[in-house]
This record gives C-alpha cells, structure tokens and sequence, in this order.
C-alpha cells in the first residue's frame, strides 16, 4: 500500500472518529430487577452500534450482569468513572438512572437523558412533557409505561386533527393509529369525532412513552379508562400503526388495536402515509375503492368486554 493511500485511510478514520458519538449508559438504567435489560434501553443500544457510536457502559462492578449484557451485545466496553472522565467529549451521550451521577453532570452543565425505572419518581408535569427539573429529556422504562396514567383537564386540552393534541402548549401524537389529515378525506370528520369523544368524557387519563423527531410525545389517550385509539378504530377513523412501529410499550394495548382492525373491513380513506408522502396533496382525495358506510361510536355508544389479561373479548353496541 502506497503512503498517500495509508495517510488518506488514517485521515477517513479520523473524520468518523470526530463526528462518532461516546454513548455512555448507566448500568443502573439498563438491568431490571427481574435481571433482564429493559426493551427501551436495548433499543437505543442497538440503533447507537448500528449507526457506529461508541457504546459504553459504567457503573457496573457485578460479574454476572457484565457476563449477561455481553451475551446480548457485543464489543461492548465496561468502564468505571475515571475511565468516563477520560472519553467525555464534546459530542457525549448519557442515559443516566443514579442521582448521583445525574448531580456530577449537572455541576459539569453536561446534558444527559434520565432514564426513569419506578413511575413515582418524578411529578406529572415532568412525566407530562418528559423533561425533569433541570430541563433534561426523560426515557421510560418499558416496564413502567403501561403503568403510569396522568389526569387532564379536558377543557385544557386542543386537537389538532385525528390523532394529535395540544395540552398546556405541549404537543402529542396519539399511538396506535394513523387518521386521516385534515386536508384529507375525512380528515374533518376524524378531528370532530375526536373532540366530541373528549367533550362527552367523564374522566381522561395521558400515558406517554416517549418523544419523537418532531419533539412530540407519543402518548395514549384514555377517555373512561378506554385507550381513545379503541374509538378511533372501530369507528373506522384510524389505520393501525403496530406492525409499522411496535407498541411503544403497550403491549396490550397494541394487541387489542390489532384486534379491531381485522374487524374494520375497507376504511373510507386513503392511507395517510400516502397522503402525506404528496399523492395529490393538493387537492382533497376521495377513496376509489368502496367501503362500508361509516358509524361513530362514542362512550354511551359501545361497551369493551375483557378478559383477565385486559384483552378485548367482545365487543357489545347499542348501534
């Protein structure tokens, strides 16, 4: 190999190494107590190898948690704190769960993400826009995500079109299902059902899971205890989302949205992914294909009959 060629090799390494990120993760946030590592933090593991971060983890003098996380990943590197010291740099990731570290970071005004394992750690309104206190991003712990339901003000709460809201001018995306856009077929009718659901609601409950690329927070909605995305489907104003993107951490939640859309038969739109990806965006489409006639099913309207592992049985209408 000629010298220019090794220099040239020498100088591509260099430029990836510079833009490559250090990911380190807290071991406290990877390890259940139940021994296993959480969905959500392997997850972003995974997408951090892929990419071609560097991934570390610290924090871990137990054997047998190293011999397992190794298991899992591969050439993944076990440090201790000095060790982290040395390899921060300007581009740092950290996916911290110790208070103690958290409190080193803040007095280094070095930026983390907060990994949050027990869903009583932190007030509603941080859980509600998924920051903590020092303004930090929080991720949930997958085992923890069903589990947490905050209380809205309905009145506080702005829709915007069929599967997203505004509460105290923080943006969500309903999980679950894609309705049609506004300048869509439909797209109107989507948007009122949804705001008549929430209008006619005794009670409403958010479950957030996590933020997306456009800094929403996808959510489920719960209006009497019944995941809004339930309404949505069997009234034919959504397209379930769960074989694209996962449940998010709603296991079954997702199953029951997959429960009723094999009971949809054809939907009377177009899929909004379509829509949006500029098929005649500007002009409202209509669907060539027929469809049954569409019937809103609201809270009085429909009973969800379960069984013991919160699936849905049957389903009973007074329509």
């Amino acid at each position: 190999m000629k010298i220019s060629s090794l220099v040239f090799i020498i100088l591509i390494f260099t430029q990836l190494s510079l833009y490559s990120l250090n990911v380190f993760i807290d071991s406290n946030a990877l390890i259940d107590s139940k021994d296993n590592i959480d969905k959500n933090i392997e997850k972003i593991i995974r997408e951090h190898v892929y990419i071609g971060n560097n991934v570390y983890i610290f924090s871990s003098n137990n054997k047998l948690q190293k011999d397992y996380i190794k298991k899992v990943f591969h050439n993944i590197k076990f440090i201790n704190e000095f060790e982290m010291n040395l390899l921060i740099k300007s581009n740092s990731v950290f996916y911290v769960n110790s208070n103690d570290i958290i409190k080193k970071l803040n007095k280094k005004n070095i930026k983390y993400i907060r990994v949050i394992t027990e869903n009583d750690l932190l007030k509603n309104a941080e859980l509600l826009k998924l920051q903590d206190e020092n303004n930090s991003d929080l991720l949930l712990s997958y085992k923890i995500i069903e589990n947490i339901k905050i209380p809205l003000i309905k009145n506080n709460i702005k829709v915007h079109d069929g599967d997203s809201i505004y509460y105290e001018n923080i943006s969500y995306r309903l999980l679950g299902f894609d309705a049609p856009e506004r300048t869509q077929e439909y797209g109107v009718i989507a948007k009122n059902y949804l705001e008549e659901l929430i209008k006619n609601a005794n009670k409403i409950y958010l479950s957030p899971a996590e933020k997306d690329i456009y800094n929403r927070v996808l959510c489920h909605l719960y209006i009497d205890d019944v995941p809004i995305a339930y309404y949505m489907m069997i009234s034919r104003m959504g397209i379930q989302t769960i074989t694209s993107y996962g449940d998010n951490g709603f296991s079954t939640i997702a199953e029951n949205i997959l429960f009723l859309s094999r009971t949809q038969g054809r939907l009377p739109f177009i899929s909004p992914k379509k829509f949006r990806a500029g098929e005649k965006k500007d002009k409202i489409i209509k669907t060539k294909a027929k469809s049954k006639k569409v019937h809103l099913l609201y809270n009085n309207d429909i009973i969800f009959n379960y069984t013991k592992n919160g699936l849905i049985d049957s389903i009973t209408t007074n329509k």
